[in-house]
């Protein structure tokens, strides 16, 4: 998404896998001024067959001029599959 730094931005999305497991799901917001360091909305957190939601906020770093959005599972081991419905980001 293209950004402007200094901008603060809500995050929201609902989550849930199966089967169910006790950590591993990311929800990351990376900038194109720093792609070492994403921001976590949620870092390695548990989720059960039922949908979630989650939401943060983020303000955008100096220097950044876009904006991704990372979903996902942190191990490749885990044998799980993540469904992710109803991501947004709004300008706060």
């Amino acid at each position: 998404l293209p950004v402007i730094a200094g901008t603060a931005w809500r995050l929201s999305a609902w989550y849930r896998t199966n089967p169910s497991i006790d950590h591993g799901i990311a929800f990351r917001v990376q900038y194109s001024n720093d792609y070492a360091h994403p921001t976590s909305i949620l870092e390695n957190a548990p989720a059960t067959t039922s949908w979630q939601s989650v939401s943060g906020s983020v303000t955008v770093p100096q220097g950044a001029v876009t904006m991704g959005i990372l979903l996902y599972v942190c191990y490749p081991g885990l044998a799980t599959t993540a469904y992710w419905d109803d991501v947004t980001a709004t300008p706060a």
